[in-house]
Protein backbone atom coordinates (compact mmCIF):
# COMPACT_ATOMS: atom_id res chain seq x y z
CA UNK A 1 0.00 0.00 0.00
CA UNK A 2 3.12 2.26 0.26
CA UNK A 3 3.30 4.53 3.47
CA UNK A 4 1.02 6.22 5.35
CA UNK A 5 1.08 9.44 3.29
CA UNK A 6 0.52 7.94 0.26
CA UNK A 7 -2.42 6.32 1.46
CA UNK A 8 -5.67 7.88 1.39
CA UNK A 9 -8.64 6.77 3.50
CA UNK A 10 -12.10 8.11 2.72
CA UNK A 11 -14.01 8.48 6.38
CA UNK A 12 -17.78 8.50 5.92
CA UNK A 13 -19.52 9.64 9.39
CA UNK A 14 -22.35 11.61 10.30
CA UNK A 15 -21.30 12.03 13.66
CA UNK A 16 -19.06 15.23 14.18
CA UNK A 17 -17.12 14.23 17.25
CA UNK A 18 -16.11 10.80 15.66
CA UNK A 19 -15.16 12.56 12.24
CA UNK A 20 -12.83 14.58 14.35
CA UNK A 21 -11.48 11.56 16.36
CA UNK A 22 -11.06 9.82 13.45
CA UNK A 23 -9.03 12.68 11.60
CA UNK A 24 -7.24 13.40 14.74
CA UNK A 25 -5.90 9.54 14.89
CA UNK A 26 -5.58 8.39 10.73
CA UNK A 27 -4.77 12.13 10.24
CA UNK A 28 -3.14 13.41 13.00
CA UNK A 29 -0.99 10.25 14.60
CA UNK A 30 -0.65 8.00 11.42
CA UNK A 31 -0.24 10.71 8.92
CA UNK A 32 -2.59 9.00 6.45
CA UNK A 33 -4.27 11.57 3.93
CA UNK A 34 -8.31 11.75 4.89
CA UNK A 35 -11.08 12.56 2.77
CA UNK A 36 -13.73 12.64 5.39
CA UNK A 37 -17.77 13.38 4.44
CA UNK A 38 -21.05 12.63 6.21
CA UNK A 39 -23.37 11.01 4.13
CA UNK A 40 -22.90 8.04 1.68
CA UNK A 41 -24.02 10.06 -1.18
CA UNK A 42 -20.85 12.42 -0.52
CA UNK A 43 -18.81 8.97 -0.56
CA UNK A 44 -19.97 8.21 -4.07
CA UNK A 45 -19.48 11.35 -5.79
CA UNK A 46 -15.85 11.58 -4.66
CA UNK A 47 -15.41 8.17 -5.69
CA UNK A 48 -17.69 8.94 -9.20
CA UNK A 49 -15.19 11.85 -9.41
CA UNK A 50 -11.56 9.72 -9.66
CA UNK A 51 -10.14 10.71 -6.20
CA UNK A 52 -7.96 8.15 -5.21
CA UNK A 53 -8.73 5.90 -2.34
CA UNK A 54 -7.35 3.14 -0.64
CA UNK A 55 -9.67 2.94 2.03
CA UNK A 56 -13.64 3.75 3.01
CA UNK A 57 -13.77 3.59 6.72
CA UNK A 58 -17.63 3.97 6.88
CA UNK A 59 -20.36 4.03 10.01
CA UNK A 60 -22.69 1.26 9.13
CA UNK A 61 -26.15 3.65 10.11
CA UNK A 62 -25.87 6.62 8.12
CA UNK A 63 -28.70 9.00 7.12
CA UNK A 64 -29.96 7.96 3.61
CA UNK A 65 -27.89 5.05 2.53
CA UNK A 66 -26.50 3.04 5.26
CA UNK A 67 -22.94 1.96 5.33
CA UNK A 68 -23.52 -1.70 3.71
CA UNK A 69 -25.39 -0.27 0.54
CA UNK A 70 -22.28 2.10 0.08
CA UNK A 71 -20.50 -0.86 -0.03
CA UNK A 72 -22.84 -2.70 -2.67
CA UNK A 73 -23.07 1.03 -4.36
CA UNK A 74 -18.87 1.57 -4.68
CA UNK A 75 -18.35 -2.34 -5.98
CA UNK A 76 -20.78 -1.82 -8.57
CA UNK A 77 -18.88 1.10 -9.73
CA UNK A 78 -15.66 -1.10 -9.86
CA UNK A 79 -13.77 0.01 -6.38
CA UNK A 80 -11.03 -1.78 -5.81
CA UNK A 81 -10.11 -0.13 -2.52
CA UNK A 82 -10.84 -1.90 0.72
CA UNK A 83 -13.60 -1.62 2.94
CA UNK A 84 -13.87 -1.14 6.57
CA UNK A 85 -17.56 -0.87 8.71
CA UNK A 86 -17.65 0.51 12.10
CA UNK A 87 -21.01 0.64 14.13
CA UNK A 88 -21.97 -0.27 17.96
CA UNK A 89 -23.73 -2.73 16.57
CA UNK A 90 -22.34 -6.00 16.91
CA UNK A 91 -21.22 -7.38 13.47
CA UNK A 92 -23.47 -10.70 13.49
CA UNK A 93 -26.45 -8.19 13.97
CA UNK A 94 -26.13 -6.17 10.86
CA UNK A 95 -28.67 -8.46 9.01
CA UNK A 96 -30.11 -10.72 10.79
CA UNK A 97 -28.44 -14.35 9.86
CA UNK A 98 -26.41 -13.09 7.34
CA UNK A 99 -22.68 -12.41 7.85
CA UNK A 100 -20.72 -9.45 6.55
CA UNK A 101 -20.02 -9.35 2.40
CA UNK A 102 -16.53 -11.05 1.26
CA UNK A 103 -13.79 -7.77 1.42
CA UNK A 104 -16.19 -5.86 4.62
CA UNK A 105 -13.61 -5.42 7.67
CA UNK A 106 -15.75 -4.83 10.77
CA UNK A 107 -14.26 -2.30 13.65
CA UNK A 108 -16.77 -2.41 16.72
CA UNK A 109 -17.45 1.35 18.43
CA UNK A 110 -16.30 2.67 20.50
CA UNK A 111 -13.04 2.06 19.54
CA UNK A 112 -9.58 2.96 20.97
CA UNK A 113 -7.03 5.12 19.08
CA UNK A 114 -4.84 1.54 19.41
CA UNK A 115 -7.70 -0.96 17.76
CA UNK A 116 -8.43 1.71 15.58
CA UNK A 117 -5.25 2.26 14.22
CA UNK A 118 -4.67 -2.20 14.01
CA UNK A 119 -8.10 -2.39 12.22
CA UNK A 120 -7.04 0.04 9.64
CA UNK A 121 -3.70 -1.31 9.38
CA UNK A 122 -4.92 -4.84 9.10
CA UNK A 123 -7.71 -3.12 5.67
CA UNK A 124 -4.58 -1.90 4.19
CA UNK A 125 -2.66 -5.38 4.81
CA UNK A 126 0.09 -3.42 6.32
CA UNK A 127 -0.58 -5.18 9.44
Amino acid sequence: MGTPRSTTILVVEDDPALRRAARRVLEGRLGYSLIVVERAEEALATVDRGDHVDLVLSDLHLPGMDGLALFDQLAVRGFRGRFLLTSGSQAEDITPGQRLPEGVAFLPRPWTIDELTTAVWHALGEA
